[in-house]
């Protein structure tokens, strides 16, 4: 049961102290309206997008948001006085569905989060795959296209240069789809696509088709890696993709291994709150993981 929940829109680019007090001011308010309820918060939980020190509580680097080295965990413990969790955003969105999914429990998963930036998270064999550092899913950061963008990590032609929410402005624009609304990395201009969209616009399906495309072919690769049994499409984009669904599992199954994609079940978010899902179940884990019991008398 949700009892209240509440968003505020943040400066594009703007620097970490103006957005985190932001996040700060909701995160006073939810303690203040648990207190009247008489509820005890248990933990707090910060989903970040780009590479996420989960055990410092840090964010090393946002490609998308520019931040670097932006330490969360020890700030806010001090300040709020309860555990804090910070995750990958992609990663959080995994755990989320993994949690709360209509499969909930699937062992071998992957969760692509399209948006702004690309990220994903994957289940293998029931646990967070998170690497070395838990770096683990920077898919978009990979070599895909010789399309000499650069970038926001400062490589040319990534995976994210071509299906990202920019990329996906940009092709619009290139198609004659003009009257969008604001820049690109304020996605106000989504509910002008998919309006266009539902009403059948054909410059539109077809910039969404061959994203489409490049989509399930990205997917391809990563199914051939980690041979999932389900493959779920999130994040800000995912209500575009819902018009091109079969697109994407035809590619996908095209250039992958009959074998290894036969079974697999493609589905695209209609959650736009799989992240968020994720945090709580991060911290009802911890809870689940190591009890706080009463003390003996």
């Amino acid at each position: 049961e949700v009892l209240w929940s509440e968003q505020v829109p943040l400066t594009v680019r703007a620097e970490p102290e103006e957005s985190l007090e932001k996040a700060v001011d909701l995160i006073e308010q939810a303690l203040e309206l648990s207190r009247e309820k008489g509820l005890i918060c248990r933990g707090i939980c910060a989903a970040w997008a780009g590479l996420v020190n989960h055990q410092a509580g840090r964010l090393e680097y946002g490609p998308t948001s520019g931040w670097a080295d932006i330490t969360l965990k020890s700030d806010w413990e001090e300040r709020f006085q309860v555990p804090v969790y910070v995750e990958n955003e992609a990663h959080a969105a995994a755990i989320g569905v993994h949690h709360f999914g209509s499969r909930p429990g699937v062992k071998n998963m992957m969760y692509l989060s399209l948006g702004l930036g690309l990220g994903a998270g994957f289940f293998v064999e029931g646990g967070l795959c998170r690497g070395t550092l838990g770096f683990a899913g920077q898919v978009g950061h990979t070599r895909f296209a010789d399309n000499g963008i650069t970038c926001g990590c400062g490589q040319v032609g990534c995976w994210v240069t071509e299906i990202g929410a920019a990329a996906v402005h940009r092709k619009l624009l290139a198609a004659g789809v003009s009257n969008l609304t604001g820049a690109p990395a304020s996605v106000e201009w989504l509910s002008d696509v998919k309006g266009l969209a539902e009403s059948g616009d054909r410059a539109v399906l077809e910039v969404l088709n061959a994203v489409a495309r490049q989509l399930g072919s990205g997917c391809a690769r990563l199914v051939q890696t980690f041979n999932p049994s389900m493959v779920i499409i999130g994040g800000l984009l995912a209500e575009l993709m819902h018009y091109t669904e079969s697109t994407i599992h035809a590619t996908m199954l095209a250039e992958s291994m009959p074998c290894m994609s036969d079974a697999i079940e493609l589905v695209v978010s209609e959650s736009r709150e799989d992240h968020l899902r994720g945090c709580l179940a991060t911290v009802y884990d911890a809870i689940m993981n190591n009890p706080v019991l009463p003390s003996s008398s």
